[in-house]
């Protein structure tokens, strides 16, 4: 069963655990965007999508970048990445879905990517036993 529950962003701080995944949508980008964001989604252990973002999610993860100012354009409608810590090797896992274009809303967002989101997270929580 698939239940949705808005957040307080500070809980991608506090109640990683408590969640199988985030979506974060553009009212947000600009604002997590920021140095102060940084390490919260270098250490993030939750899988955390970004629903219609116009630039590449890895800008989160990086300091001195911002969401507008030299940001590389997405190549991807919905991108997501986690922190994974399997068998001792950390890595940054990736994901991305869709062609990239300008929309106001993420209810613009196509079904057909949600199933394979849904199905991405669904996978990742069996094999990293969560």
């Amino acid at each position: 069963m698939i239940r949705f529950q808005f957040i307080n962003k500070d809980d991608l701080k506090q109640q990683q655990n408590k969640y199988d995944a985030f979506f974060i949508t553009k009212a947000y980008f600009e604002e997590l965007a920021t140095d102060s964001w940084v390490a919260v989604f270098e250490e993030i252990t939750t899988p955390t999508f970004f629903i219609g973002s116009d630039y590449q999610a890895f800008i989160f993860r990086m300091q001195g970048m911002d969401y507008v100012t030299n940001s590389p354009e997405a190549t991807e409608h919905v991108q997501g990445f986690v922190n994974n810590t399997v068998e001792a090797s950390a890595f940054i896992k990736k994901w991305g879905y869709g062609e990239p274009r300008k929309t106001k809303h993420s209810a613009e967002t196509s079904k057909w990517i949600f199933y394979e989101v849904f199905r991405d997270i669904e996978n990742y929580a069996i094999n990293n036993n969560r």
